[in-house]
């Protein structure tokens, strides 16, 4: 039965889908008129959060970082993440230290710089090896953003809003 759901929804999603309905179960358990307490955020609990980075080097491009664990999924966009992108080609790169989440400047190795262009919160939707899909809240991509392996080493970029 497991390999049955791993199929329709692997692990990571079905434990955020649970999370998520026994906290829709308790709330809609409270008697009416009680006071709904604020959830409490501990380090380990907050959400992910992403960045775009403007890279100069090799050539210019961006880098779209989402937190993932201890290293950040990242991903070369290669046209100019702006609120009207709907679709772009991307290309997987390395992981990326959590360092570059909060960094601006020179980049070691002589490789350029980069400059912090958009960042702020996600939400996990897909997470696999072959297609990435979250939702960011950001000041320039709002959205879904779903990044996908199309073809060899291909990824295709979209922006649903």
């Amino acid at each position: 039965m497991h390999d049955q759901l791993d199929a329709i929804l692997p692990s990571e999603d079905r434990y955020a889908l649970i999370v998520r309905l026994v906290i829709v179960r308790v709330h809609e358990s409270r008697p009416t008129g009680s006071r709904a307490l604020e959830p409490s955020v501990s380090a380990s609990h907050k959400m992910p959060r992403f960045v775009i980075l403007h890279h100069d080097h090799p050539f210019v491009h961006w880098d779209f970082l989402l937190e993932n664990g201890k290293n950040c999924r990242t991903w070369r966009v290669l046209s100019e993440p702006t609120a009207e992108l709907t679709e772009c080609d991307a290309e997987l790169l390395p992981d990326h230290r959590l360092f570059y989440l909060d960094y601006e400047g020179p980049v070691s190795g002589d490789r350029g710089k980069v400059t912090r262009i958009d960042g702020g919160e996600f939400d996990w939707q897909i997470n696999r090896p072959t297609c990435c899909q979250v939702f960011v809240q950001g000041e320039i991509w709002h959205g879904t953003v779903r990044l996908e392996l199309t073809a060899g080493d291909h990824w295709s970029c979209r922006l649903i809003r």
